[in-house]
């Protein structure tokens, strides 16, 4: 019964530990569930790419520091 416990209080402590470090990295202990994805109609692709073409406008100029012209006019 006492090695029981024991061995119980050791995994909770690695599990602990194993977390803590998985958190620290970055790295999520559950997966995201489909739900949260974004579903994107493949028959679209001129569309994907604007999409695409304002979030990497976004990103560039949120990373940059500067203010894009656009938002200037």
């Amino acid at each position: 019964m006492e090695q029981e416990k024991e061995e119980k209080r050791i995994n909770r402590e690695r599990n602990r530990t194993e977390n803590d470090r998985n958190q620290q990295n970055g790295n999520s202990g559950r997966r995201k569930s489909p739900q949260n994805t974004m579903r994107i109609n493949v028959d679209d692709f001129d569309e994907i790419k604007r999409k695409m073409r304002l979030i990497n406008f976004y990103l560039y100029y949120r990373n940059s520091g500067r203010t894009p012209k656009i938002l200037l006019q």
